[in-house]
C-alpha cells in the first residue's frame, strides 16, 4: 500500500505527508514550490528559463518518471508568480488532452484561443488563423506567451508541423508571437529528429533518470523535518528505486510496516518486508554484489550463498544469510541514507 492515510501520519505523529512538494513562500495568496536541487532538475529549469526568454520552441525528453513534469510545473508556477527582474507577465496556455495522438493543427489554435479568452469565433481556418494571429499579436506586446503540451511524445508528425506554421506568425514586425513548451517521453526527441522543419527549429533537453545523487538530494529535501526512517532503510530505498516515484513508494509502504509491528520509526527490515522471501537477493542485487563477493566476505560457500539467496521458501537458511549480509554490509547502507537524513 503506496498511500499515506490519516491513520499512517497519526502513528508517525506527522501534521501532512512529508513527500508532498514543499512550499518556500506565499505570494499573493500562492504558494511557491521548493523542489530538491537535483541535476536533473537544475537543467530542466535553465532550459526551460532559456525557452521564455529567449522566446523559442523547446522540447524536454526523457523516460517516464524520471521528474521532469514535477520539475516543469514547480518552475511555470514560480516564475509566473515571480518574474525576473524586467520581465513581461508570462501567460501559460496549455494543451489539455489525454488523447494527445489526436491532436491537430486546430485543437493547437483552440488551446491558444481559449487562454486568450476571446469571445470571436470565425468559421472559416483562414479566418480562424487571421483572427489567431491578430489575438497573439496583440496580447504578446505585454506579455510573454508560452504554449505548453505535455505527453507530446504522442504528437503526430503533421502537428509537430504546424507548430511550425504557428510559430511563424508575425504581427507589427514581430515574429514568433509565442514560445512553445513540449514534454515527452524519448520517442518525442525520436520524432523531432526526424522531421527536418522540426530538427532546425526546437530546442531539445534529453533528461536522464534519477542518479543516487539526485535521489538523495530529494529526499535529502522531503525528510528533513521527520526522523522516522532509519538511515540504513533510505539508504536502501536510494539504491534500489529507478525514480522518484519508486522512492516514495518503497518508504509508504515501510510506514505501514512499521506501524503492523507498533514500531515509531521505520528500519530496513520494514522495507525488505515487501519483498518477502526475496528480501536477501533484493538486498544483495540494490548494493551491486556478486555472489563470489558475498560469499568472500561472509566466509561461505559461492554454492552456500547461492542457494540460501534463491532460497524463498527456506526461511531459516534465508534469514541465517540476510543477517550476514546486513552485518558485514549494512555500513554502506547507513552511510548512503545519512546523506538524506543528516
Amino acid at each position: 500500500m503506496d498511500i499515506l492515510t490519516r491513520g499512517v501520519l497519526k502513528h508517525f505523529k506527522l501534521t501532512g505527508d512529508p513527500f508532498a512538494d514543499s512550499v518556500i513562500g506565499i505570494e499573493g495568496g500562492d504558494e511557491l514550490v521548493k523542489l530538491a536541487a537535483t541535476q536533473n532538475m537544475i537543467r530542466i529549469h535553465d532550459f526551460i528559463e532559456a525557452v521564455i526568454e529567449q522566446n523559442e520552441w523547446g522540447a524536454i525528453a526523457g523516460k517516464s518518471k524520471c521528474g521532469k513534469t514535477v520539475a516543469v510545473d514547480s518552475f511555470l508556477q514560480n516564475y509566473k508568480l515571480m518574474p525576473p527582474s524586467g520581465a513581461r507577465p508570462l501567460e501559460i496556455y496549455k494543451l489539455s488532452t489525454l488523447d494527445t495522438q489526436r491532436v491537430s493543427k486546430s485543437a493547437l489554435m483552440q488551446a491558444l484561443f481559449d487562454g486568450l479568452q476571446t469571445g470571436k469565433k470565425p468559421h472559416s481556418e483562414h479566418g480562424k488563423t487571421e483572427l489567431l494571429n491578430l489575438e497573439l499579436g496583440l496580447k504578446s506586446k505585454n506579455h510573454q506567451i508560452l504554449l505548453y503540451i505535455d505527453e507530446a511524445h504522442d504528437l503526430p508528425g503533421q502537428t509537430l508541423k504546424s507548430l511550425k506554421v504557428l510559430r511563424e506568425m508575425k504581427f507589427a514586425g514581430r515574429c514568433p508571437l509565442l514560445s512553445v513548451l513540449m514534454v515527452g517521453e524519448g520517442g518525442l526527441a525520436t520524432k523531432i529528429r526526424r522531421i527536418d522543419k522540426v530538427r532546425n527549429r526546437c530546442r531539445l533537453l534529453e533528461v536522464d533518470t534519477p542518479t543516487e545523487k539526485d535521489l538523495s538530494q530529494y529526499l535529502a529535501l522531503h525528510l528533513a523535518k521527520t526522523k522516522i526512517f532509519s538511515p540504513e532503510a533510505v539508504g536502501f530505498v536510494i539504491l534500489k528505486s529507478a525514480d522518484y516515484i519508486e522512492a516514495r513508494q518503497l518508504l509508504v509502504e515501510g510506514m505501514h510496516a512499521a506501524m503492523g509491528r507498533g514500531a515509531g520509526k521505520v528500519e530496513l527490515r520494514d522495507i525488505l518486508r515487501i519483498f518477502g522471501g526475496r528480501r536477501s537477493y533484493v538486498l544483495v542485487d540494490a548494493m551491486g554484489l556478486t555472489e563470489k563477493t558475498v560469499a568472500r566476505n561472509i566466509g561461505k560457500p559461492v554454492g552456500a550463498v547461492r542457494n540460501a539467496l534463491t532460497a524463498c521458501g527456506n526461511a531459516g537458511v534465508n534469514s541465517a544469510t540476510h543477517e550476514a549480509i546486513m552485518e558485514v554490509f549494512g555500513g554502506r547502507l547507513e552511510k548512503i541514507g545519512k546523506r538524506a537524513t543528516g
